[in-house]
């Protein structure tokens, strides 16, 4: 079993005092390395439990994790969801001209960057892409 630190507010503070001498950067860097050890631990908690339950099916005499799943559901002990269905592509019709990368379908709040360009007296529709361009895309969607 892994054991917890207790991060109370005594314990927190401590802790936040120590970095108060740190830079930004440093800390950035510690936070990547957290975040690298966090991801570790939760693959080595993926994989625990999965031998654990290959190991546990396997004595139930199933040959796959995926036959215990199966027999389960036709006991009526789990109901399997159908996967969901994949959303339908929505055609980009605004591209911000001075990077690609951002992009808007119209639907939704607008993006920070069209609102400043407009707050700047640019017009909406200097940002809408072509429809030669929107063309490209459905035949590409459609194509995947």
């Amino acid at each position: 079993m892994v054991e917890r630190t207790d991060f109370s507010d005594k314990n927190f503070a401590l802790l936040a005092k120590s970095f108060e001498e740190k830079s930004t950067d440093d800390i950035n860097i510690m936070i990547k390395q957290l975040h690298d050890v966090l991801d570790q631990k939760k693959k080595d908690n993926i994989r625990e439990v999965y031998e654990r339950l290959v190991s546990d099916t396997q004595k139930l005499g199933f040959e796959s994790i995926q036959d215990f799943i199966e027999a389960a559901e036709v006991q009526g002990l789990v109901k399997i969801s159908p996967l969901r269905t994949q959303r339908r592509m929505i055609p980009i019709r605004y591209r911000n001209p001075e990077d690609s990368n951002e992009t808007w379908t119209g639907r939704g709040k607008q993006p920070r960057w069209l609102v400043a360009k407009l707050e700047q007296g640019h017009s909406i529709d200097e940002f809408e892409i072509s429809q030669e361009e929107m063309d490209l895309q459905i035949r590409s969607e459609n194509m995947i």
